[in-house]
């Protein structure tokens, strides 16, 4: 269980990693429609493995 402080935290710096990530991708990124998705997929991929443990199931309450 993780305490709401550092849920909300977690959720906050995730989601502006990942809005971030995309943008920069999309706007900035190569001209390859198939390297930009790819780095879109990695992108996603790695912020949900760094916040894996503080949230998703972790933050329901009917998890615990």
């Amino acid at each position: 269980m993780v305490d709401f402080n550092k849920g909300v935290v977690s959720e906050l710096v995730l989601t502006f990693l990942m809005t971030f990530s995309v943008l920069i991708a999309v706007f900035r990124g190569p001209s390859n429609a198939f390297v930009r998705t790819w780095l879109i997929i990695l992108a996603t991929y790695v912020v949900i493995l760094l916040g894996g443990a503080y949230t998703g199931p972790s933050l329901n309450p009917a998890h615990v």
